[in-house]
């Protein structure tokens, strides 16, 4: 049994912090779950935004500096507005226009020769003229050789 001045001693030495038995087990849970990941975390803000090339030198730069300024504010919030922009680009992408030369009925009639073709109601070839005469801008005439001229 210990005395109590043995008691007292190991109570001082918990109460320091110096000297628990579990000490170097919370420490390496802080450095594998806390530490590690943000400076992964970090580095990986850092390396994307020198891999950027839609944003301008003064912008990195400002970016930059907030990232080394504040490592975790900077990171969180740098990749919080990079996936808002993301979102909004790819909600306006969605609703863009159809490529330079191509009008919206050319876009529809290439989309109907292609759903014929994929249905078996169009042979390779048919598909190919229909394809070739919509490019050229003539109309597209999706009706198979012998077929009767109505769609599906």
């Amino acid at each position: 049994m210990q005395s109590e001045e043995e008691f007292d001693k190991a109570k001082a030495q918990l109460l320091a912090g110096d000297g628990g038995s579990m000490d170097w087990f919370w420490h390496v849970v802080w450095v594998c779950f806390v530490v590690i990941p943000i400076v992964l975390l970090w580095i990986a803000v850092v390396v994307e935004l020198f891999r950027r090339h839609d944003m301008r030198g003064w912008m990195k730069l400002l970016w930059l500096l907030f990232v080394l300024v504040f490592p975790v504010i900077g990171a969180i919030t740098y990749i919080i507005v990079t996936w808002v922009q993301a979102d909004r680009a790819r909600d306006l992408g969605a609703a863009s226009e159809p490529p330079p030369g191509t009008s919206p009925s050319s876009v529809r009639d290439l989309a109907r020769l292609d759903r014929l073709r994929r249905s078996g109601v169009l042979t390779e070839e048919e598909f190919q003229s229909g394809r070739r005469a919509v490019l050229e801008g003539k109309p597209a005439d999706p009706t198979p050789a012998g077929g009767t001229g109505g769609t599906p």
